[in-house]
């Protein structure tokens, strides 16, 4: 299931190509600040905020509803959980329908190496 927006032409595929470069990196930096603890409150908060985003035609698409928010919240949810190799899928569509930059301000609000680890507090607690 892909839901990215494409690209826009930006006019040579020189530059297409530099801006998917630097546009994997991103991802892939961004990936990598994420504490792995933190991926179920991220998965559910992104996906929120890629259905506010969500044109009513993809949105109908996804769940043959075009107010179908919360059915499409939940889709999104189940698939981005499925596994970790959909971590890249949901940075990844973060930024094409909410854009990269609200999307690692969003990210940075919601405070995520605040949130304790349960192993940490477990073995704290033992």
């Amino acid at each position: 299931m892909k839901l990215r927006r494409p690209l826009k032409n930006q006019g040579s595929y020189q530059m297409d190509k530099e801006l998917t470069k630097e546009r994997e990196e991103l991802i892939e930096q961004t990936l990598s600040l994420i504490p792995e603890h933190t991926w179920p409150v991220v998965a559910d908060q992104l996906s929120a905020r890629i259905v506010d985003t969500m044109p009513a035609d993809v949105l109908e698409q996804l769940t043959g509803n075009p107010t179908g928010f919360e059915k499409a919240e939940k889709i999104l949810l189940g698939f981005y959980l499925q596994s970790k190799e959909k971590r890249k899928d949901l940075i990844s569509d973060a930024f094409g329908f909410i854009g990269a930059e609200p999307t690692l301000y969003y990210l940075d609000g919601l405070g995520l190496d605040k949130i304790p680890d349960p192993k940490q507090q477990q073995e704290v607690s033992s």
